[in-house]
């Protein structure tokens, strides 16, 4: 494997460099508050951002961002369940950091790839139950500390089933002519058992057009159909489902003007593009990993 980072490095791009990482804001123009994310229990910041030439071809631009999502969680709160759907907005953005500076026209770029780029897994324990069968007519029930009774004749037969019990990490990629693609981060843990509060992820974003000499100013929407659902210990209401409809608005967005801490998005990209030894510092496993190592004490 290379370890030189060439591959990522940038030729000439004379990209600036931001002071502060891009933060969120209201895609309608609005100020936004902490509480829109605190009750959401979510929250979105840039680790991130690399201009930098393609290892394909030479002249052609790309950016890598590194994004970190965290749940923000009461002591007894399990995640089961986040949709995280990220796409480019179209909107003007300016063209340098700072403020009072002229705005470039807008840019139309797309979502490219994502790392990882497929569905993770990891196993955080096992799940014991009992399973009832009965045959003639067949039925099947699950019996999860939950009672439930069989009806009708027939034979039962009782087995033990025991399972290992996998939480996952999925993006889901919409494709559609004509419109920008959305890229969704399904975090699943049905049983609300253990999730990662944090979870850092690459998007890299290209620009859809003939010209690819230098850096461009894009937008990085999060959107309005963000949803996360969370296992409460009240009996009255155990799956709370937080989503957009708390108030309704565009979403949000991050306004990409330049690089910002860009070796460490580089560090990442050449690692799980498999360029560079070491384990990338993106999906489910990595953010697993401190768990599962006390685990194994």
């Amino acid at each position: 494997m290379s370890t030189s980072g060439q591959e990522y490095a940038p030729t000439n791009l004379e990209t600036p460099c931001l002071p502060k990482a891009p933060r969120l804001s209201r895609a309608d123009g609005n100020t936004a508050e902490f509480n829109e994310f605190k009750r959401r229990r979510f929250i979105m910041k840039i680790e991130s951002v690399h201009f930098h030439n393609t290892p394909t071809h030479g002249t052609r631009v790309r950016c890598a961002v590194l994004l970190s999502a965290t749940f923000i969680l009461a002591g007894s709160d399990k995640l089961t369940f986040a949709e995280v759907p990220l796409l480019i907005n179209e909107g003007k953005v300016a063209s340098r950091a700072g403020k009072g500076l002229p705005y470039s026209e807008a840019v139309t770029a797309d979502i490219t790839e994502n790392f990882p780029h497929k569905e993770e897994f990891v196993k955080v324990g096992h799940v014991d139950g009992v399973k009832v069968s009965r045959l003639s007519p067949e039925v099947m029930l699950e019996l999860m500390g939950v009672g439930a009774g069989i009806g009708g004749m027939g034979t039962e037969r009782i087995r033990s089933n025991n399972k290992e019990y996998l939480i996952s990490l999925q993006p889901v990629r919409y494709e559609v002519e004509g419109q920008a693609t959305k890229l969704s981060w399904h975090f699943k843990d049905e049983k609300g058992i253990f999730y990662p509060s944090t979870i850092n992820f690459l998007v890299i974003v290209e620009k859809e057009t003939e010209n690819h000499d230098g850096w461009f100013p894009f937008r990085l929407q999060l959107g309005n159909d963000l949803e996360v659902k969370v296992k409460t210990p009240s009996w009255r209401n155990p799956i709370v489902t937080l989503v957009n409809s708390l108030t309704k608005h565009e979403g949000w967005q991050f306004d990409i003007r330049g690089n910002y801490c860009p070796e460490k998005a580089a560090l990442a990209l050449r690692q799980a593009a498999g360029e560079e030894e070491g384990e990338a510092p993106v999906g489910l496993r990595a953010a697993a990993v401190d768990w599962l190592c006390e685990r194994q004490k």
